[in-house]
């Protein structure tokens, strides 16, 4: 496939929860000894930028923390562009990554929406309505429709944002994957033609459609959140499928 390049999701396919994939800081290793430009891109919202650094490097994988993208990151460098206030609806653990656009309800511009785990509940959705209808504008860090932890599949905040959307008849200004600028962004310091670089993930929507619509190509893993019949459902077709990470060494030795 001509690949000189590569993206890696987290988890799903380097990690999944609490634990790294068999053969995943293998596969980085030999990625990092070829000398092939990769960086990581997750639409994680769960752990902030230290955090995430710290759980990747308690489970043993050999990820420069430089060469990771998030929607985190790229909200940041939005807000301070717009120099703009938000009221957050995020993961606790995210917050002081945001404490310098942070304001009361009252005089927020942008609604920043990442994953609030077991806290929604339809007194703080009916707040955010409200915001909405009288003007506030919505930042989602993505759009993500489930994601895999240790207990099973678990329900993502696209859904949240996709009825915030239908009752307040608004489109969310979504900045993680599988939008185009979320991508255009990761590629950006790799300075390879993007037709060379492929996409490794686990979610056939965000990670394989969403790198296909910008260009790239896709590689799929039966790891993390894969279903064949999502896969099926979708019409989307990978460039390639392996069954875990450490498979592309004989991808990229072919």
């Amino acid at each position: 496939m001509n690949i000189n390049a590569l993206l890696f999701d987290l988890n799903g396919v380097v990690y999944i929860d609490d634990k790294a994939v068999p053969g995943a800081a293998e596969a980085i290793e030999y990625i990092d000894k070829k000398g092939i430009p990769h960086a990581f891109v997750t639409n994680n919202t769960r752990n902030s930028i230290a955090s995430l650094e710290k759980k990747l490097s308690e489970l043993g994988l050999p990820i420069d923390p430089d060469k990771i993208i998030s929607p985190a990151k790229i909200a940041i460098d939005l807000l301070k562009e717009r120099n703009a206030k938000c009221f957050p609806v995020i993961n606790d653990n995210i917050l002081p990554d945001f404490k310098e656009f942070i304001c009361y309800d009252t005089d927020a511009e942008y609604i920043l929406i990442g994953d609030y785990g077991d806290n929604w509940d339809y007194k703080l959705y009916n707040k955010i309505f409200n915001m909405v209808m009288n003007g506030a504008k919505v930042i989602a860090l993505h759009k993500g429709r489930f994601w895999q932890a240790k207990e099973g599949l678990r329900i993502d905040i696209g859904a949240y944002i996709t009825g915030l959307e239908y009752a307040a008849g608004i489109e969310a200004e979504a900045v993680g994957k599988p939008e185009k600028a979320f991508f255009e962004a990761a590629v950006k310091d790799l300075q390879v033609d993007k037709s060379q670089i492929a996409m490794i993930g686990d979610d056939v929507i965000s990670d394989i459609g969403g790198a296909q619509n910008c260009g790239l190509k896709g590689i799929l893993v039966k790891t993390g959140k894969y279903r064949k019949e999502h896969v099926e459902k979708s019409g989307i077709k990978p460039d390639l499928t392996i069954d875990s990470v450490d498979k592309i060494i004989d991808a990229l030795e072919l």
